[in-house]
């Protein structure tokens, strides 16, 4: 028991860093494609199009890194660093860990649409609209969709870890509660 205990512990500590993780990375997200906003011509329709998937998606996002912040505040005042959790808090835990475990499996599928579609976007005509932009051959920029592959197996595998302690422990101090009661 204390030793699952421990890792109850040290599973608070690591899901609060990767919960602020994704937080941070939903804030960042867009940072790197910024100079894909403020298009208006037919002509870079594909550029409207992927700079608009992109705002969704990172909208969406956003609110489910809110939710995971909320989650933090429950994870304080349930006290899950400290005491097993009741029923009660065992129930809102898994709550918020299948939003984040959803959040995971959300990310990945549209990630993979939104990396699709960049890959096909034509760039060749931004310095038509934007003149600092003439003459500039446009680089594809991966590197946030990788960062974001990771950041999410990160938080579905924490996740998971994490509320499968949390689990174990109540079940453990419920036997423990009826052994030591015999």
């Amino acid at each position: 028991m204390e030793k699952t205990f421990k890792i109850q512990r040290v599973g608070f500590i690591i899901y609060l860093i990767t919960l602020l993780i994704v937080a941070f990375f939903s804030l960042s997200f867009m940072t790197n494609y910024e100079n894909l906003f403020g298009f208006y011509l037919p002509i870079n329709k594909g550029v409207i199009d992927f700079h608009q998937h992109m705002l969704g998606y990172n909208n969406v996002l956003f609110w489910f890194s809110v939710v995971g912040c909320v989650s933090i505040l429950f994870m304080f005042v349930f006290e899950l660093k400290s005491k097993i959790c009741d029923l009660f808090a065992l129930g809102v835990m898994t709550t918020f860990g299948a939003v984040n475990i959803a959040s995971s499996v959300y990310g990945f599928m549209r990630l993979s649409s939104l990396m699709t579609e960049y890959k096909g976007v034509d760039f060749s005509h931004m310095g038509e609209e934007d003149k600092a932009l003439e003459g500039v051959v446009y680089n594809l920029q991966f590197e946030t969709f990788y960062i974001g592959y990771a950041v999410l197996a990160i938080l579905l595998v924490i996740t998971l870890a994490y509320i499968a302690t949390l689990w174990i422990n109540h079940i453990l101090y419920k036997k423990s509660e009826v052994f030591n009661h015999e």
